[in-house]
C-alpha cells in the first residue's frame, strides 16, 4: 500500500464588496480553515469501495490506474477565525481494509467534547477508481458525482445531488429528496425514489423504478425495457420516433398526454384511470408507465 499524507492548513477571507459599508463588511467575513489528506490504495480484481457519507460532496471517476488514488477534505467554517480552526477538530473520517476493498467514512463529532457546533462544516472526497472498481455509496446532504465506472453501482441518497455519466454496470439507487441525472447509461438501472427528481438521457439496457412524489423524464434510446410504476409522479417520455416503442400506458385520477402523431382518440378511460395501450411492432421495446394524480406524457423530439 502507498501512503502519502499531506495536511494544509489555510484562511480564505472574503471580504464583500469594497464599496459596501464597513459593518456590512464586518458580517460577511467568512474563515475557512481546510485539513486535506492524500493515499493511495491497493486494488486487486473483484475488490469494492464502500463511502459512507454525511454532508459531503464526492466526486469519484474512473481512470486507467491499477490503483484507488483519494483526496479528502475536511472544511470548517465561520466569522471567527479561532472557531473555524477549533472545529475543524470536530470533522472525522475512517478509512478501512474491508472483507471485499475499502471503506471510507466521514463523520461530524462534537457531542463527546460537550460543544455545540457554531460554523459549517463541510467532507469533500475526491477519488480515482479502477475501471473494474465496484462502488456503495450512501450520502445523506451533499453531492454525488460518479463518471467512467465499468462495474456496478450501489447507492443511497438523501438531500443529494447525484449525477451519473458513462456508466456501464448495473446500478441500484434509492434516492430520498434528491435531484438525479443519468447520462450515457449502459446496463440494467433499478430505483427506489421518494419525493425525488430524475432525468436520464442516452441509455441503453433496461429501466425498473418506483417512484412517490416525484418527477421521471426519460429521453429515448435504445433498451430492453422501461418499467415504472409511481403514484403521484409525474412521468415524460421523450423520443425522436415513437412509434419505434410499444406502449402500456395507466393514470389513476391523472391524464395521458400523447402528441397528434399517435392520436389522441387511442386513450381509453375506465372510471377514473386513463389507459394507452398500443403495439407498433411486436419486436419493439416495451414501455409501461404507471402512475396516479398527475400526468404521463409523450412527446415526439427532432432527430
Amino acid at each position: 500500500m502507498k501512503v502519502q499524507i499531506k495536511i494544509v492548513m489555510f484562511l480564505l477571507i472574503n471580504m464583500g464588496l469594497m464599496t459596501l459599508p464597513y459593518s456590512v463588511l464586518s458580517q460577511n467575513k467568512v474563515h475557512v480553515v481546510t485539513k486535506k489528506i492524500e493515499q493511495q490504495l491497493e486494488f486487486k480484481a473483484g475488490e469494492s469501495l464502500m463511502i459512507t457519507a454525511e454532508k459531503a460532496n464526492i466526486n469519484v471517476e474512473a481512470w486507467s490506474g491499477d490503483y484507488i488514488d483519494i483526496m479528502l477534505k475536511l472544511i470548517s467554517k465561520h466569522p471567527n477565525e479561532e472557531i473555524a480552526k477549533k472545529e475543524l477538530a470536530y470533522i472525522g473520517y475512517k478509512l478501512e481494509k474491508a472483507a471485499k476493498g475499502h471503506s471510507i467514512k466521514n463523520y461530524f463529532d462534537a457531542n463527546g467534547r460537550n460543544a455545540r457546533i457554531k460554523g459549517n462544516l463541510l467532507f469533500s472526497y475526491t477519488i480515482k477508481v479502477p475501471y473494474e472498481c465496484a462502488l456503495d455509496v450512501t450520502n445523506l446532504y451533499g453531492t454525488l458525482y460518479v463518471s467512467g465506472i465499468r462495474s456496478n453501482l450501489k447507492s443511497r441518497v438523501r438531500f443529494v445531488e447525484f449525477t451519473l455519466k458513462d456508466h456501464h454496470g448495473g446500478t441500484m439507487l434509492e434516492s430520498f429528496f434528491s435531484d438525479l441525472t443519468v447520462e450515457n447509461y449502459k446496463g440494467h438501472f433499478t430505483g427506489s425514489f421518494e419525493k425525488s427528481k430524475l432525468r436520464m438521457a442516452a441509455f441503453k439496457g433496461q429501466i425498473d423504478i418506483k417512484s412517490n412524489y416525484g418527477e421521471i423524464e426519460i429521453e429515448g434510446g435504445t433498451r430492453d425495457a422501461l418499467n415504472i410504476n409511481s403514484n403521484k409522479t409525474k412521468v415524460s417520455f421523450n423520443a425522436p420516433n415513437l412509434t419505434s416503442y410499444n406502449y402500456r400506458l395507466q393514470n389513476k385520477q391523472g391524464k395521458i398526454i400523447l402528441p397528434n402523431s399517435l392520436g389522441n382518440s387511442e386513450i381509453s378511460t375506465d372510471g377514473n384511470m386513463e389507459h394507452y395501450d398500443r403495439e407498433f411492432n411486436q419486436s419493439n421495446t416495451s414501455i409501461f408507465i404507471s402512475t396516479s394524480y398527475s400526468t404521463i406524457v409523450l412527446r415526439e423530439t427532432s432527430n
